[in-house]
């Protein structure tokens, strides 16, 4: 899924250009480790892209003109958050835990320096 292809939900929040812009800066730098972890997640081709869609709801959700994504803490709070949420949709295995869940997914090969 590109980032091209999301429209931003009908959540009654006003539309910015400042926050279109923050939105597609953040998807540059977590779309690959979110992609890895859709990947382990399912095999199917058209589960990955709802999982994906999903995510990029909750990122709208969380505004992310909020966090500086330069900034490695914020990167991983938001990672994190964006993970964590895929797998509740997915009906996670309960036997798992937020960070048997996260180690899933390595969170240094994407660069925040180019955000």
């Amino acid at each position: 899924m590109e980032m091209r292809d999301f429209l931003p939900p009908a959540s009654g929040r006003v539309v910015t250009a400042e926050g279109v812009l923050a939105f597609g800066a953040s998807w540059e730098v977590l779309e690959p480790s979110l992609r890895r972890f859709a990947r382990l997640m399912v095999r199917n081709t058209d589960d990955r892209k709802d999982l994906l869609q999903d995510a990029m709801v909750e990122l709208w959700n969380l505004d992310p003109t909020r966090y500086d994504f330069r900034d490695e803490a914020d990167v991983s709070y938001i990672r994190r958050r964006l993970i964590m949420r895929m797998w509740a949709v997915w009906g996670g295995d309960p036997g798992f835990s937020p960070n048997e869940v996260e180690a899933l997914v390595d969170y240094r090969s994407t660069s925040v320096e180019s955000a």
